[in-house]
């Protein structure tokens, strides 16, 4: 489904919240909880930038798509 996948886990004892920015509501952590996210590079001619999502605890949007908010020319 991804170009490339890397993945990150909450680590043990921290709480935290994740900002999902297409939605209204953050998606709320407790220790021990999994996190998944997935990165992957792009290009054009002009420039290169990376989309992400998370998809665990629950999907999310993809952040960044066609270097809507930050590209880095070539």
């Amino acid at each position: 489904m991804y170009p490339a996948i890397s993945s990150a886990e909450l680590q043990p004892g921290y709480a935290s919240v994740i900002r999902k920015d297409s939605y209204r509501e953050p998606v709320h952590l407790q220790p021990g909880d999994d996190v998944t996210v997935h990165f992957w590079r792009l290009c054009n001619k002009k420039n290169v930038w990376y989309e992400w999502c998370i998809s665990k605890p629950i999907p999310g949007p993809i952040h960044n798509p066609n270097g809507r908010s930050y590209t880095i020319g070539l």
